[in-house]
């Protein structure tokens, strides 16, 4: 392997004391990032140790190392991103819809972007987060608030329809007009978790489109390329991560998550 290739992997210790117990976890993570040729970072409340073959380097302070590679570490929600790759069975030239551009929406979309989709266009109400899933990879933005996005759909693909449309708004409205924008035979694929009953002609899924229909929340086996898609910066996190706010404001962080307006992910940094 060449010696210069950046690794793939991280392991991180968050919450090094000093201590001897922090000493043996450093030890420990020293040995693993050897056998998975991975960096190997601890954090602690002065600042960034590096492993390096088992030694430590000091390295940046506790705020770069959150606004930078530490604060990267949403993996379980990238990693879920990551498995819509393969439920949704993207194909090279494939015409694919996200429908949503949350924080998760939009690790969809970059996720979609790396199967080489003939064109991936993302769908949301707020024209901000259409501008991040621009930078994710998206080729066109649509807001349904505005826009008539399943004529928009059925007039770029010559009245076929998208072959694959993912949803991740979490209401009903993207349910169906997902269902009324993809073409025969497409395939659906269901992440959100609703907050009501969705209610949509059942007929579509059946007799006249016949689609197929992949639930999709979390994702197993996927951390490895989750990590990767951040390593290699294939995913803008300094987009997403729109508040850092201390712990103590923390009502105001709530606040900025309710409204979903002015905010996509918000950190409280203790």
């Amino acid at each position: 392997m060449d010696a210069s290739a950046q690794s793939s992997a991280m392991v991180v210790l968050v919450g090094v004391d000093g201590s001897s117990n922090s000493e043996r976890a450093i030890a420990v993570a020293a040995q693993l990032g050897r056998a998975l040729d991975a960096e190997v970072v601890a954090v602690h409340a002065v600042g960034l140790i590096t492993e390096i073959d088992g030694v430590p380097v000091p390295g940046e302070s506790y705020r770069e190392a959150i606004e930078g590679r530490v604060r990267e570490q949403w993996c379980a929600r990238l990693a879920a991103d990551a498995a819509l790759r393969w439920r949704a069975e993207i194909e090279f030239g494939d015409t694919v819809v996200v429908s949503g551009c949350g924080p998760l929406g939009l690790g969809m979309v970059a996720a979609a972007r790396l199967r080489n989709p003939g064109c991936l266009v993302a769908l949301d109400v707020v024209d901000s987060r259409l501008d991040v899933a621009k930078q994710c990879g998206a080729d066109v933005v649509l807001n349904p608030a505005k826009d008539d996005v399943i004529a928009e759909m059925l007039k770029m693909t010559d009245g076929y329809g998208c072959d694959v449309y993912i949803e991740a708004a979490g209401h009903p409205a993207s349910v169906v007009q997902g269902l009324h924008m993809i073409r025969k035979l497409g395939t659906f694929v269901e992440f959100s978790v609703m907050r009501e009953p969705v209610t949509a002609d059942w007929t579509i899924i059946g007799d006249t489109k016949e689609l197929n229909i992949h639930g999709s929340h979390l994702g197993p086996y996927c951390y490895p390329l989750a990590i990767d898609m951040l390593v290699k910066r294939q995913v803008p996190v300094g987009s997403i991560v729109t508040h850092q706010l201390p712990l103590a404001e923390y009502q105001q962080g709530l606040d900025l998550v309710y409204s979903a307006r002015d905010s996509l992910k918000v950190m409280l940094v203790p």
